[in-house]
């Protein structure tokens, strides 16, 4: 696996794609890649999602020192691969939104989170 110098401060795009094979893509550039077996091809939607913490048990037994520090633009999730075209746009900051989630589409539940405004420029 590829290691990825991170600076504090400075904004990452990370995309996950999980088809046949699972791909971890930072700022565009593909990382990893492994072949998922059958078994792990599997997205149930009957669930809860927490971004953000760890969760002990479903929904619960989170702890403050298990908890995400920093800052989330945009959470996405889509019912099909996206292209490497795709993945570049969204990289320079293209606002598409995901077909099958997205934080800037769902009523959401905040729970111990400060919202802030924030600009940045992409490079």
């Amino acid at each position: 696996m590829n290691i990825v110098p991170l600076t504090l401060f400075t904004w990452i795009h990370i995309c996950h794609i999980f088809t046949d094979t699972y791909r971890l893509i930072v700022d565009g550039n593909e990382l990893y890649r492994n072949e998922l077996r059958k078994e792990q091809r599997k997205l149930y939607t009957n669930g809860i999602m927490i971004l953000g913490q760890e969760q002990e048990f479903l929904g619960g037994g989170f702890s403050k020192s298990e908890s995400f520090h920093g800052y989330l633009q945009y959470f996405d999730i889509w019912s099909k691969s996206l292209d490497e075209s795709s993945i570049k746009k969204l990289v320079k900051g293209d606002k598409a939104k995901g077909d099958f989630f997205s934080t800037n589409t769902f009523n959401l539940d905040l729970v111990n989170v400060d919202v802030v405004d924030i600009s940045f420029e992409y490079e």
